[in-house]
């Protein structure tokens, strides 16, 4: 058996998972065969109990970065600059 690995989904395709929940009440299962049908990925349930969590907030605001994947604070601002700067 091979290793899962490690996927991350973006802001679009969390917040097309929330639609996804609030019209089709499932359970956590019927999410991740979804998720790996729609998209081709296989994702654990937890991800999905962590993503429906905050359900509420992702479809009450507007996405800014559709293909953004994590919300890490940057800790060099400088050089993150720079580096976006550069392509």
């Amino acid at each position: 058996m091979q290793p899962k690995k490690k996927i991350t989904l973006t802001d679009t395709q969390k917040y097309e998972l929330c639609l996804y929940a609030n019209s089709n009440k499932e359970n956590r299962a019927h999410y991740v065969n979804w998720v790996e049908k729609k998209w081709g990925v296989v994702v654990d349930k937890t991800t999905i109990t962590r993503i429906l969590k905050t359900k509420e907030k992702r479809l009450s605001t507007e996405i800014i970065h559709p293909k953004q994947k994590q919300h890490k604070p940057v800790t060099y601002p400088e050089l993150e600059l720079a580096l976006r700067s550069s392509y």
